[in-house]
């Protein structure tokens, strides 16, 4: 997907650009990493795509400073990363963030859809800082505050279906989009869906994994050749090119998961508002 104009977050604050590295890989090639993308955790995933642990600057300056040199060069990362990762589920997510701090002093929680830990069910991550700064800048009025703290005005949300296989990809989905300020709701009849009066106002969500391949073939007619707004989601990369080739790039989008919520979110709020509101020539 391409890259997202520079705006203001929204409320959630949840960082989808998260890195990640095997927890075989050398500590120094991880901190390199880290270096070189400018961040101060890191994820860490088995070979079974599983998130085992975390690995942040204190523990870099406390573990792995500690190290013998030789032993720098040798050492894996699962001998720095913090195991258990404390995550976070993204329903009432401010709510667990505070407690464990408080608790524990954790400070990078990992978001995650759906109880488990895979690469697939992560939002994103959110930092201490990234909550100290976001109600600092609320308070200072550069940012609305969050809505636990200013009642939301009351105005009509933008419409997002969600087309997935399973229950639990659902609710993880009407979970998301809900919490970025929009109606979000299943669908269970795609064609049901287009054919609505205001289908060229809304967006559908339609998460391709856990389809067979005639299923996916049944669904796609439908899916590109409506008037709705369209985002394809799959947790397989060689998927995206495969589809790049049948959408219409100005009003659809196929996006690997983790989703990058920024863009998604800049796209239904801001690219295909103004799309909606600029008449055909």
């Amino acid at each position: 997907m391409a890259d997202a104009p520079k705006t203001t977050r929204d409320p959630n604050y949840i960082n989808s650009a998260v890195a990640f590295v095997n927890q075989e890989m050398l500590i120094q090639e991880a901190v390199e990493e880290m270096i070189a993308k400018g961040i101060s955790s890191i994820l860490v995933e088995d070979n079974k795509g599983l998130i085992v642990g975390i690995v942040t600057e204190r523990d870099i300056v406390r573990k792995f400073t500690l190290l013998k040199i030789e032993d720098k060069l040798t050492r894996t990362v699962a001998t720095i990363m913090t195991r258990p990762v404390a995550f976070v589920q993204v329903k009432d997510f401010h709510k667990q963030i505070v407690k464990l701090h408080l608790d524990k002093r954790i400070r990078h929680f990992p978001i995650l859809s759906s109880p488990e830990p895979k690469k697939e069910n992560l939002v994103g991550i959110v930092s201490i800082t990234d909550v100290a700064r976001n109600y600092m800048l609320a308070e200072m009025g550069k940012l609305p505050k969050p809505a636990s703290l200013t009642p939301a005005a009351p105005t009509k949300k933008a419409v997002v279906g969600v087309l997935a296989r399973t229950r639990l990809l659902v609710n993880a989905y009407i979970e998301i989009f809900n919490g970025l300020g929009f109606e979000a709701r299943e669908v269970t009849d795609i064609m049901k869906f287009a054919a609505g009066p205001d289908a060229a106002h809304q967006t559908l969500i339609l998460d391709l994994d856990g389809y067979t391949e005639q299923q996916i073939h049944d669904l796609m007619p439908t899916a590109v050749r409506s008037k709705f707004y369209l985002i394809l989601t799959t947790s397989q990369p060689s998927m995206v090119p495969i589809f790049k080739k049948y959408i219409d790039k100005k009003h659809q989008e196929i996006a690997t998961k983790p989703l990058d919520l920024s863009y998604v979110s800049w796209l239904l709020h801001n690219k295909w508002t103004v799309d909606q509101e600029t008449p055909a020539p």
